[in-house]
C-alpha cells in the first residue's frame, strides 16, 4: 500500500517557502524539519532533496506574482498606471508584514551573484529578465502612445526600474523602512515618465 501523506501539503509549502525567503538557500534541514515539523525523510519523500525544494519554493514565489502581471499586461491604464501597478504590486509583497522582508528573487540575485555555476542564479537571472522585458513592453506601449519623453530608450528605462525594484527590497531587507521603498518607488516612476 502506497504511503498516504498526513500534512497539509500547501501548508508545508508555504512554510518552506517562508524559511528559504528568511534563510536563503543556505537554510539547513534542520530550519525546515523545524518550520514543517515534518521528518527529513517525509520532507525528501514529499518533495525531494533541498534543491528540489528550493526549487519548488522559489516557482510557487513567482506564482504569486502571474495572476497579478496578467492583469496589468491586460490593461488599458496609462504607461504610468501601469508601471505603478507593477511597482506597487511587488512593493506590497517585500514590505508585506505577514511574510519576511524584502523579496525571494532580489535575496537571491545578491545571494548567488558569484555562484555562477548555480541554477538559482541562473533561475533568478531569468526572472529579472522576464521582468525587464515585461516593462519594456509596458514602455514601448507608452512610447508608441507619445506618453515617454522624446527619444527615451524603453529598454533602458524597464533596465532603470528593475534596479530600482531589487535595490528597494534590498534596501527594506535591510532597513525595514517603508517611507523609503515608497520614496524610491514615486522617484522611479516619475524619473521614467
Amino acid at each position: 500500500m502506497a504511503n498516504v501523506r498526513k500534512f497539509d501539503e500547501e501548508a508545508v509549502l508555504d512554510q518552506i517557502l517562508q524559511v528559504f525567503w528568511r534563510k536563503g538557500y543556505d537554510a539547513s534541514l534542520d530550519d525546515l524539519v523545524a518550520a514543517t515539523g515534518l521528518k527529513r525523510q517525509s520532507l525528501y519523500n514529499a518533495f525531494g532533496g533541498k534543491d528540489a525544494m528550493f526549487d519548488i519554493a522559489f516557482q510557487r514565489y513567482l506564482s504569486r506574482f502571474e495572476q497579478e502581471e496578467r492583469a496589468v499586461a491586460a490593461s488599458t491604464a496609462s504607461c504610468r498606471e501601469r508601471i505603478k501597478q507593477v511597482l506597487a504590486l511587488l512593493a506590497a509583497s517585500a514590505l508585506d508584514d505577514a511574510t519576511p522582508p524584502g523579496c525571494l528573487v532580489a535575496n537571491c540575485v545578491t545571494e548567488f551573484a558569484d555562484r555562477s555555476d548555480h541554477p538559482i542564479r541562473d533561475a533568478a537571472r531569468r526572472r529579472m529578465a522576464r521582468l525587464e522585458g515585461f516593462l519594456t513592453g509596458i514602455l514601448e506601449q507608452g512610447a508608441a502612445q507619445g506618453e515617454l519623453r522624446e527619444g527615451a530608450d524603453p529598454k533602458a528605462l524597464a533596465r532603470l526600474l528593475v534596479a530600482a525594484i531589487v535595490g528597494n527590497a534590498a534596501m527594506y531587507r535591510l532597513e525595514r523602512d517603508k517611507s523609503f521603498v515608497e520614496d524610491v518607488a514615486r522617484a522611479a516612476v516619475n524619473s521614467v515618465i
